[in-house]
């Protein structure tokens, strides 16, 4: 859309038109974004999948009538272009957010650290350092707090006769594990005793 928006100073009436119909198509969106993964998938089977038809039948139509080196004629391009990617999520009620919003969140940390880990200097860091903000916002899209998830984790792993089932260390298992809660209770509960029993210790 933000190509679109781009173009409105060279063609307001035709920026004006696909303004209309984003609008229709967010309605649409912020209709179904409270229901239940399966009753969104209907929804948008109903509702945005006729709108997303009538939005690519415009695009096929004006792209005959702009000059296709202008703003608006590389804005349709460019959506014509990415058809498949715009409305895979039709496929999957699950998707609750279509923007690409998430994913510049989560590149957002990379850029910010970026320069503070570059004094590393060694080239194998870099994996182990994806696989850590990998695990950090997955973690942050699951609401699940990174420390007491990482402090879990990382001491039943270790110990002998762990789960073989990986799904349940990843952060979407451990929130489902009916014991997550308790065990982050016990370690806090241990934290404090070994901090305490340094303070009076001194």
């Amino acid at each position: 859309m933000r190509k679109f928006r781009d173009a409105r100073d060279i063609d307001e009436r035709l920026a004006a038109e696909f303004d209309l119909l984003y609008a229709v198509f967010t309605r649409i969106e912020h209709e179904c974004k409270a229901m239940p993964p399966p009753q969104r998938f209907m929804h948008r089977v109903r509702h945005a999948r006729p709108a997303l038809d009538e939005i690519k039948d415009r695009l096929g139509a004006r792209q005959t009538v702009v000059l296709p080196k202008s703003p608006m004629g590389r804005a349709i391009a460019y959506a014509r272009n990415h058809w498949q990617a715009l409305t895979n999520y039709l496929l999957d009620g699950r998707i609750v957010d279509i923007t690409n919003n998430g994913a510049e969140r989560a590149l957002r940390r990379v850029a910010l650290g970026r320069d503070n880990r570059m004094h590393i200097g060694i080239e194998d860091v870099g994996q182990p350092v994806v696989v850590l903000m990998s695990i950090l916002q997955s973690c942050a899209e699951q609401g699940v707090n990174a420390l007491d998830y990482l402090r879990d984790v990382l001491v039943r792993v270790a110990r002998p006769g762990s789960p073989n089932d990986l799904a349940a260390f990843n952060p979407v298992g451990w929130k489902r594990s009916r014991d997550a809660e308790q065990r982050v209770v016990d370690d806090r509960a241990a934290m404090t005793r070994v901090v305490q029993s340094l303070v009076y210790a001194s």
